[in-house]
């Protein structure tokens, strides 16, 4: 997923100010106050000249901005009534003349590029990058991704930029506010509006105990480093009182995303399974979550998890996992535990508040202690090479296979077990180890007071290869490994594969890929296909593009106008199947 996963269940009026602090001898750094504001965190930004105060969802699963314009289209409404963007007020305001695309799960949000002048507290940012949406299909009015700059959204879809640019962490160093690509994170108690973002520092005030680094490891193959903040977790345990001994659920090295866009903790069903089960809880389809009787709550209070690094466990309240019957609107308790078919693990914000993390952006290293929950006055230090005071790591770090996903599987599921559909997410595209990297995260799951999120028209599924009369078949020899023509329409997937007119996206339990059209490029007489040379880039890191085909039939030449998409031969790979595909798809 790209990452913002969110329940929303209520809303806060009024938003604190941010404290900017810019310290002089050992160095720079810029300190902010966050906002709690329905289990997302907030950060006031202005935006143009004259500046626009907006409130945008903090986000350490992607890596882009973008505000909502005030005549977007799609889902009108804006989360917790933030303002909008009203761009043709701005004087500094400059388009690049790039477009801006971001899909998710169910939502999708396009615009264009821009720069712009944009102000937090004090300090301001000139010619800053960042994407102006208008259409969307999220409330979302704006976020603030501070991930890895090769996280951006900037790749896979027409008229995109092809090339980063300084995002928000490395703007800030680029322009003289902090010293090193870092940044550490307190969330805070959920009661208490204490949330801090500090770039190019840290609090010591705000832990208890040791401090560990942690490399970040890559879940991808298509890049040599990592492009999202994931660490390796090496187990969960729980205790179910103050007196009992923890008790493993899981044991197996994994890769799990660090997520402030996500409110909730993603994790293999297995797990979920077992502490739902504990609860007498149940799958509640009208709001995608376990429910359960709140008489349980004092079993909760006392049920700690344990997040398992090695050097270090994270003792997490289940309790931060709670959502109350009157969040919810009905007479039942929550839980904002999630289950993941793919058994992945997404850390977010009900983990968060009971850890103080330190991101490095530059040697892709988080640092983590427990949190402080009654902080003092701060003791800020700032980052130079290193985190000051942390201890390295001495556990093995997880590490990709070869040609494989992440092995994060878990005990096997009883056979009569169903695992419940996972809650779509608002913002975040799915986290893959063949994916391509995600642009934004965040789930949002709303009130059952609001309105329900206008869903995305999905794209046309098409699990057959499709004989279609306007077009012909090209390379109809070659086989899957299904044994099948590749223009015989016959199923060839395991999976169905969304084709929408703009664009090819294959979607298997391991790979969410999209393939950009190729311009049309004008047949030789006699010749109706045109070969193409094979695609290798970031963007397509499963779906290797080995042929376009052109598509009338006759001998007139095609016109660019009337062809709606084309016709591609893919290599789709999963850890089970590598077969052939033709995927035709023509205008009349």
């Amino acid at each position: 997923m790209n990452s913002m996963c969110a329940f929303l269940f209520q809303s806060f009026l009024c938003f604190s100010t941010l404290a900017v602090v810019l310290a002089a001898g050992d160095g720079r750094y810029l300190s902010l106050n966050l906002t709690n504001v329905g289990d997302v965190y907030t950060v006031e930004v202005g935006v143009g000249t004259p500046p626009q105060k907006l409130h945008a969802i903090l986000d350490t699963g992607s890596s882009d901005m973008w505000v909502k314009a005030s005549t977007a289209h799609g889902d009108e409404r804006t989360m917790y009534d933030s303002p909008t963007f009203d761009y043709t007020r701005s004087t500094s305001l400059r388009k690049t003349g790039y477009d801006f695309f971001i899909n998710y799960i169910d939502t999708s949000s396009t615009g264009f590029w821009v720069t712009e002048k944009v102000t937090v507290g004090d300090v301001e940012l000139v010619d800053f990058q960042h994407a102006v949406v208008n259409h969307t299909t999220t409330s979302v009015p704006a976020i603030l991704g501070i991930g890895f700059q090769d996280g951006e959204s900037i790749i896979g879809y027409p008229n995109s930029p092809n090339f980063t640019y300084p995002n928000f962490p490395v703007a800030l160093k680029e322009q003289g506010y902090i010293d090193e690509v870092a940044y550490s994170l307190y969330l805070g108690a959920e009661d208490r509006q204490d949330g801090t973002l500090t770039f190019g520092a840290i609090d010591h005030a705000r832990y208890v105990g040791n401090l560990y680094t942690f490399p970040v490891v890559n879940v991808y193959h298509f890049v040599s480093t990592p492009v999202q903040l994931h660490i390796t977790l090496q187990g969960v345990g729980i205790s179910e009182s103050n007196f009992s001994a923890p008790r493993t659920l899981y044991d197996v090295p994994s890769p799990a995303l660090v997520d402030t866009g996500t409110n909730g903790i993603i994790a293999p069903a297995n797990i979920v399974f077992e502490i739902a089960s504990k609860l007498n809880a149940v799958f509640d389809d009208e709001h995608d979550i376990f429910v359960f009787d709140c008489d349980l709550f004092d079993k909760i209070q006392t049920t700690i998890l344990k997040f398992n690094f090695g050097d270090l466990t994270i003792d997490t309240p289940l309790a931060n996992l709670l959502i109350t019957a009157e969040d919810l609107g009905g007479s039942q308790c929550g839980l904002s535990l999630m289950p993941d078919e793919r058994n992945r693990f997404i850390l977010g914000v009900p983990f968060l508040r009971s850890v103080y993390a330190v991101f490095d952006l530059e040697r892709a290293e988080i640092t983590l202690a427990q949190a402080n929950l009654q902080p003092g006055e701060q003791d800020l230090q700032v980052i130079h090479d290193e985190v000051p005071g942390a201890i390295r790591a001495t556990a093995q770090p997880w590490v990709l296979p070869p040609g494989d996903s992440p092995p994060t599987r878990g005990q096997p599921l009883n056979s009569t077990q169903e695992v419940p559909k996972v809650p779509a997410a608002t913002l975040s595209p799915a986290q893959d180890s063949s994916a391509s990297p995600p642009s934004i995260p965040i789930t949002t799951f709303e009130s059952s007071s609001r309105p329900a999120a206008t869903p995305s028209t999905p794209p046309a599924e098409i699990t057959k290869v499709p004989q279609t009369a306007n077009c012909s078949c090209h390379n109809p020899e070659v086989d899957s490994v299904h044994g099948l023509k590749t223009c015989d329409d016959s199923s060839v997937l395991p999976k169905p594969l969304p084709v929408s007119i703009q664009h090819a996206q294959a979607d298997s339990q391991n790979s969410v890929t999209t393939l950009t059209p190729i311009p049309l490029p004008e047949p030789t007489d006699g010749d109706q296909t045109t070969p193409s040379p094979a695609i290798n880039s970031p963007d397509m890191p499963s779906v290797q593009l080995i042929s376009t085909i052109l598509a009338k039939p006759g001998n007139s030449s095609p016109s660019q106008d009337h062809i709606l998409s084309v016709i591609v031969v893919t290599e789709y790979k999963t850890v089970e199947t590598t077969a052939t595909v033709t995927l035709v798809s023509c205008a009349v």
